[in-house]
């Protein structure tokens, strides 16, 4: 039996604000809903190796669902993490951050890490996907014309994309 068949008995519940996982999600052909908003705290243990913080993430935010899950719920929560060496880079917080970021991806290979947890009542699973991604060089105007919004869409970074393992 396929796994898109085994779905099928499940109401899933995406808890997730990325619009690349929605369409993902739906290109499958797989039904399910949103979960609405809720809180968590984004912090990981220092000590955590950086290619682990994803799927770490991935479950935190997966205990943070404040609903209690029915019978046949799926809940999918995911977090992704770009890691240079042993560093996890964090969001930028300004368009000068953004610019730095970019500038210590440019021509560099980097890890992209996804974290995926699925969770039932009874189940909990956690994995991860780790693509390598080689970044061209980049241009100083190419660097001031990426803004902060620009850098979190995984489309726009494509552009750049020299090379993926």
């Amino acid at each position: 039996m396929l796994l898109h068949d085994k779905l099928k008995s499940f109401d899933i519940v995406l808890a997730s604000a990325s619009p690349r996982r929605r369409e993902l999600l739906r290109a499958t052909g797989i039904e399910y809903r949103l979960a609405g908003k809720f809180d968590c705290e984004e912090a990981y243990p220092a000590t955590l190796p950086a290619e682990e913080v994803a799927p770490y993430l991935s479950a935190l935010k997966s205990h943070a669902y404040p609903e209690e899950l029915g019978y046949n719920e799926l809940l999918i929560t995911a977090d992704t993490i770009v890691v240079l060496g042993n560093e996890v880079l964090g969001k930028p917080r300004d368009e000068g951050e953004a610019r730095s970021i970019l500038s210590r991806l440019s021509g560099a290979e980097h890890s992209v890490v996804t974290g995926v947890t699925l969770r039932t009542r009874e189940r909990e699973h956690t994995f991860a996907s780790r693509s390598v991604v080689r970044f061209a060089e980049l241009s100083a105007e190419e660097k001031n014309r990426i803004s902060h919004r620009a850098l979190a869409i995984a489309a726009f970074a494509q552009r750049f994309q020299k090379e993926l393992n």
